[in-house]
């Protein structure tokens, strides 16, 4: 809100980027995601590609190769950085998985821990998170009200998770947002120019198509 207020406007030209990409790497989608797992499993993992129409449209690729790293997350969850290695990954750009976004408005990656040995039982005890644009839109405006009517919110709830507002609900920062959030416009371009895929929600393992829920691996 600050950036807004300001006229910087670094998240509203971060968030044009985004949509830029999704057009730029139009009908590419499957072949980043198959391009991702490759760069996960190498040359002696597996692939499983599930394509589903009914009761709706979904398009889930895992891999048999290693989890998430924090370093993977990081950069998943940010813009233009990646920490894949030109040498040994083919996609290092660190932007292909936006293509998802021409076909997925709300894409979920699940991922097993990266210290489970290698023998043991697969699952997806790691990085388990998704991208759900409308639920942040949604509980960010909810938190909001409460700061307006003066209910001194501190923390936000995304799908039944609270998050905490700030590190350091220093008196000045409080302040600042309350000021930002008298104005109408400001909360509306901040809704609308939300870096919503920089912004990752935790989630459950609950998907009925993933290969640990069917007892199906590959």
């Amino acid at each position: 809100m600050d950036d807004i207020r300001r006229g910087t406007n670094i998240f509203e030209g971060r968030r044009s980027i985004e949509e830029q990409l999704s057009e730029e790497y139009h009908a590419r989608f499957l072949i980043e995601l198959i391009q991702n797992a490759d760069d996960a499993c190498g040359k002696d993992g597996g692939i499983l590609i599930i394509i589903r129409q009914e009761p709706s449209p979904r398009v889930v690729v895992c891999n048999t190769g290693k989890g998430f790293t924090r370093k993977n997350f990081e950069s998943l969850c940010t813009l233009g950085l990646t920490d894949k290695n030109p040498e040994e990954a083919i996609g290092n750009k660190g932007l292909g998985f936006r293509s998802v976004l021409e076909v997925c408005k709300s894409p979920f990656i699940y991922s097993s821990d990266i210290k489970r040995p290698e023998n043991n039982q697969p699952n997806f005890d790691g990085y388990c998170f998704c991208f759900d644009p409308d639920e942040l839109v949604s509980a960010l405006r909810t938190t909001f009200e409460g700061f307006v009517t003066g209910d001194g919110v501190s923390q936000m709830e995304i799908s039944g998770e609270p998050f905490q507002l700030f590190e350091n609900a220093h008196p000045e920062i409080v302040e600042s947002l309350k000021n930002s959030l008298n104005d109408p416009e400001i909360l509306e371009r901040s809704c609308k120019w939300l870096p919503v895929y920089e912004m990752p929600i935790p989630i459950k393992v609950s998907d009925p198509l993933l290969p640990c829920k069917t007892g199906r691996w590959f």
